[in-house]
């Protein structure tokens, strides 16, 4: 099983895990394949393959992160999973998995504090993906911004994102405009206006 990285600053993590975010964008292709998919006129989805075209020819088949029907480990660090979601009795699941004798002891892997080392079969969220698509950045609509995970206030008409302080009416005016700068902290400043080709994941949170 694979496993899956949100982000936490921005609470992008619980976003997920509360049902609240259910798409994410990634910069998958490097600069080569950017000018590949910019040069093709067309494109299909093909078992975790996009399929690229021009004029109706196949003309390159590039593999997904992720594939549709596949089920993902949410990344959390192992101090998060133990203190907050399971309880002291995940010590014994760690120290089963990977063989430490001393519960003491799981404070010292590399996953306690690090999400990037955990194991995914320790993970207790899962996701599966549901839809992928290939497009801009910036062609993402107002519904798919929601679906990053923006918060709305409906009586407002104001958007956020959390952690993330907004415009000088104290909030953003769109839900595009909060996703840019949500993007520009998460991905690094200018990715908005650099408009990358993007791999675009829908799931659904089976766990």
């Amino acid at each position: 099983m694979k496993k899956i990285m949100f982000n936490d600053r921005y609470g992008l993590t619980q976003a997920v895990i509360e049902g609240r975010k259910t798409m994410t964008r990634r910069i998958e292709f490097n600069s080569d394949l950017q000018q590949m998919v910019t040069d093709s006129d067309s494109y299909y989805y093909d078992d975790g393959y996009l399929v690229f075209a021009t004029q109706g020819v196949d003309i390159h088949h590039v593999k997904t992160r992720y594939k549709i029907g596949e089920l993902i480990a949410i990344a959390e660090s192992y101090f998060y999973v133990r203190n907050i979601v399971v309880g002291q009795e995940y010590d014994d699941r760690l120290c089963k998995a990977y063989r430490i004798e001393h519960t003491d002891d799981v404070v010292k892997l590399a996953g306690w504090s690090n999400k990037e080392f955990v194991r995914a079969d320790l993970m207790p969220h899962r996701i599966r993906i549901t839809g992928i698509k290939c497009e801009r950045l910036q062609d993402i609509s107002e519904e798919d911004c929601m679906k990053e995970g923006i918060l709305g206030d409906v009586e407002y008409d104001k958007y956020e994102v959390y952690g993330l302080f907004g415009n000088s009416d104290d909030g953003f005016d769109t839900p595009r405009e909060a996703f840019a700068s949500l993007i520009d902290k998460v991905s690094g400043r200018g990715t908005w206006k650099r408009n990358p080709w993007v791999v675009a994941y829908e799931f659904e949170l089976v766990k």
